[in-house]
């Protein structure tokens, strides 16, 4: 598939690196796929512990599913404040309090448009 593949490839119609196919194909879905969804629903998991030096948090964790997260402490928020600035871009502000250490970690819910 890939010798197939590589035999039909015009790198002239390509995108930036001719040798790469990585920016062509990241190109084809930003223009392509991506406007084809949009973002339903976000959900934010919070996790809080009293501030000590012996335990730093991760400001933003992004890499748990969500039965991950709870196993690991995470709670989720219901009060959110959460602005969509475009398509891809979100601004969230997480009201703290000074005594605690906080992480956040977000659920992001796709559908088609």
């Amino acid at each position: 598939m890939d010798k197939k593949f590589n035999e039909l490839l015009v790198s002239e119609f390509g995108i930036g690196d001719g040798t790469s196919l990585s920016d062509d194909v990241e190109s084809y879905i930003t223009n392509n796929i991506l406007p084809q969804f949009e973002t339903k629903d976000i959900g934010v998991y919070i996790k809080k512990v009293n501030r000590t030096t012996e335990v730093d948090l991760e400001p933003i964790v992004s890499n748990l599913s969500n039965y991950e997260k709870i196993s690991r402490g995470f709670v989720k928020s219901s009060n959110n404040d959460i602005k969509k600035r475009n398509l891809l871009e979100f601004e969230y502000r997480l009201q703290k309090d000074p005594t605690y250490d906080y992480s956040v970690s977000f659920s992001f819910l796709v559908g088609k448009i």
